[in-house]
């Protein structure tokens, strides 16, 4: 009993609110094209860990928006450049 006491398991729950504000852009960083076609740098076999990143894409950026990722899994040709800003 003595542990109970002095670790009681009872936590009181706090309400967490909401709030929704509109979404500030710069204009010429939008993308215009919606189909954005995804390739892989590394041919590395860790198809789990793409398919992390598949299921993350999916639940995120194309459920909130009309973007969507195309041809997700393929490796990269020898002549693609990647995005510096993952790199």
């Amino acid at each position: 009993m003595l542990a109970s006491s002095i670790y009681p398991l009872a936590i009181n729950a706090q309400n967490i609110g909401q709030t929704s504000q509109p979404l500030i852009v710069k204009k010429s960083t939008i993308w215009q094209e919606k189909n954005i076609s995804v390739c892989w740098e590394n041919a590395g076999n860790n198809n789990t860990e793409r398919n992390w990143v598949r299921d993350a894409i999916a639940r995120t950026w194309e459920k909130e928006s009309t973007i969507r990722f195309c041809q997700i899994g393929g490796n990269c040709q020898a002549d693609t450049k990647g995005n510096p800003d993952f790199n």
